[in-house]
């Protein structure tokens, strides 16, 4: 099943992964058990990937390897993959995966010595809270996951950067309330900036993403927060990247913050002073050039909200 979407997706037409359950559920030595969530992890395993609910009865076994097996990094690896795939995807399995109570194992195994266990259960929880706000707060119940998600976004390794901001992000597209988990603090804001400013273009991108999302969905008191912070310095900062989608990203944050500083007329409006002020306009309407049709189209958006006619 590992070597072959087309050898997996027979197993499973033959009712393997149902044999390979039933196995399970009757033997209780521990090796069988071990060797039944390895056989189960290759059948989550290759591209297109399997159909979801054919292996929806295996996520309460995979979860409960990680409380059973939390000695054995061989079998973690496995339940947490298959996990991963599992739970990419429709808030449906998001809840499944939620309804096992797994969220306080996996926030557990955060502080796992192995980076490949840890990177792969920060992929799980990114998975969780990128499904509606309910199963994000599961997330939130554990009081210290945002700490530890932001202390993660300065690690060296890359992939845990990247993933604990992907994380954030998704926090930071849900309420008020959950937005104000991840911004409460300039050390919060200010590490993210720190974050952005990598050299790794997917890091700095979803530390983008994060502010993005807040200035999207946040309360006019928290933009104001994120500006003070200095974010729109941020974003002017980073919008000389050759990247569409980091540029794309930073416009939606702009676009957003500019709405939110609309008062009475634009010409009260603080935040487009500030734009104009540190030469931010120049560089947006630079960008009604530029080759992607979205981003002119939502530099011209800018432009208007701006109070600039756009030719």
């Amino acid at each position: 099943a590992a070597d072959s979407s087309q050898f997996r997706d027979l197993i499973i037409k033959k009712d393997g992964h149902h044999a390979i359950l039933a196995g399970m559920d009757q033997s209780k030595v521990v090796k069988m058990q071990k060797v039944g969530i390895w056989a189960l992890s290759n059948l989550c395993r290759g591209k297109p990937k399997p159909e979801y609910h054919l292996l929806k009865s295996a996520v309460p076994i995979f979860a409960k390897a990680l409380a059973d097996h939390k000695e054995d990094d061989v079998v973690l690896r496995d339940a947490i993959w298959a996990l991963s795939s599992l739970s990419e995807g429709a808030e449906n399995q998001i809840q499944d995966l939620v309804d096992t109570g797994v969220v306080p194992e996996l926030i557990k195994l955060l502080d796992h010595p192995s980076l490949s266990i840890v990177i792969s259960c920060l992929r799980i929880i990114g998975n969780i809270a990128y499904g509606n706000n309910e199963q994000t707060q599961v997330l939130l119940s554990d009081a210290n996951l945002v700490s530890v998600l932001i202390k993660f976004s300065q690690h060296e390794n890359k992939s845990i950067q990247r993933e604990a901001l992907w994380t954030l992000s998704n926090i930071a597209a849900g309420s008020p309330e959950q937005i104000e988990l991840v911004i409460s603090s300039a050390y919060n804001i200010q590490t993210i900036i720190k974050a952005i400013n990598s050299d790794a273009t997917e890091v700095s991108r979803e530390g983008l993403c994060v502010l993005a999302n807040a200035c999207a969905h946040g309360t006019k008191q928290q933009v104001q927060r994120l500006v003070n912070e200095g974010v729109i310095e941020c974003f002017g900062a980073k919008l000389d990247s050759s990247d569409v989608k980091t540029i794309l990203v930073i416009l939606e944050g702009l676009q957003n913050i500019v709405i939110n500083g609309v008062e009475e007329s634009v010409i009260s409006n603080p935040y487009v002073q500030e734009i104009v002020e540190i030469g931010l306009l120049q560089k947006i309407e630079a960008l009604k050039q530029h080759e992607n049709n979205q981003i002119n189209q939502k530099a011209s958006q800018i432009m208007e909200l701006c109070g600039i006619e756009v030719e």
